[in-house]
């Protein structure tokens, strides 16, 4: 007898931001999805051939897809205007039979569009299409220390009317490392927060500081959490580059503290694609032709969906 179809629509997700036939060939991206640990992706709609290709191959092996589509900003459109926009494009995705999308995703909004104006979106989209609004913050957003750039003192952030219609949401922050001993510039950096923010003196105390900080702001107290691990050569506060155990640490230490959440929704590891000249994405850290390949990485990948990948959304 043949066993039951994996299907991850209703389980705890594990992807890559910018994991998208766009950003690389096919046949790198066909080889990361085989490798068995992505059951999400976020395809941008930009380009709807590349998006319904990656959604048919994600589904080939039970995943789902979140969508990325520009945000309603209304100094530019009616909302009426954007939906038949939306539309357009959700009706050419189910008509190349696209069955897998479970709702839209956003990156940072609050940085150009107003609280307003992306309340009014994600209502509308929840009433026409009765799917999942998604959303990552940054810490900015959450704090209010920059935002929306229509702010003539550049102070706004994330207001809690504008969450209504949020199901899913996380935040940001790759650069402070698990491991200990901490270094000597990473404990002069949680001294420095804690002056603002009294108790913050670990990594895992500073990211659930923002946790508590974002259900805060949440009208629907049962939306889904998100965790956003480092998977990319960045500068951290730890005066380090991050490197192949410092993301290992990353994503262990977030996936602990996400599977502590009362509703957890996922990991999106940043950044499948490489941006900056001296930074290094998962496009080369995990390509099989590269010879210094991440492969201790892809174990804890592995190890990490193993983990969650039966994991029911509540």
């Amino acid at each position: 007898m043949c066993s039951e179809k994996y299907d991850a629509k209703n389980k705890l997700g594990l992807g890559f931001f910018h994991l998208d036939p766009r950003w690389t060939t096919y046949d790198e991206f066909d080889s990361l999805i085989e490798r068995g640990y992505v059951n999400t992706l976020r395809l941008s709609t930009d380009s709807l051939s590349t998006t319904i290709a990656g959604a048919q191959k994600i589904a080939e092996f039970g995943g789902k897809v979140w969508l990325s589509i520009p945000e309603y900003s209304s100094d530019r459109e009616t909302l009426s205007e954007f939906m038949r926009k939306v539309d357009v494009k959700m009706k050419k995705l189910s008509d190349r039979g696209v069955d897998n999308v479970i709702g839209f995703l956003w990156d940072e909004p609050m940085g150009r569009v107003s609280n307003r104006d992306f309340h009014e979106m994600t209502r509308e989209l929840t009433n026409e299409y009765a799917l999942r609004m998604n959303a990552v913050f940054s810490a900015y957003e959450v704090m209010g220390v920059r935002g929306n750039m229509q702010d003539p003192d550049g102070t706004i952030m994330l207001q809690q009317y504008a969450t209504e219609y949020l199901t899913d949401i996380g935040y940001d922050s790759y650069g402070y490392d698990f491991r200990k001993p901490y270094t000597e510039k990473q404990i002069k950096k949680f001294e420095e927060l804690s002056e603002k923010h009294p108790g913050i003196c670990s990594a895992e105390s500073y990211y659930n500081f923002y946790f508590n900080a974002l259900k805060d702001r949440l009208v629907n107290k049962n939306t889904n959490i998100w965790v956003y691990p480092c998977a990319y050569t960045t500068p951290t506060w730890a005066g380090i580059v991050a490197d192949e155990d410092y993301c290992i640490a990353h994503l262990k230490g977030l996936t602990k503290l996400l599977l502590e959440q009362e509703h957890p929704g996922g990991i999106m590891c940043y950044s499948f694609k490489t941006w900056g000249k001296n930074e290094k994405g998962c496009d080369i850290l995990l390509s099989r032709h590269n010879p210094e390949r991440w492969e201790k990485f892809e174990q804890a990948l592995n190890e990490t969906f193993e983990q969650i990948k039966n994991i029911e959304i509540k």
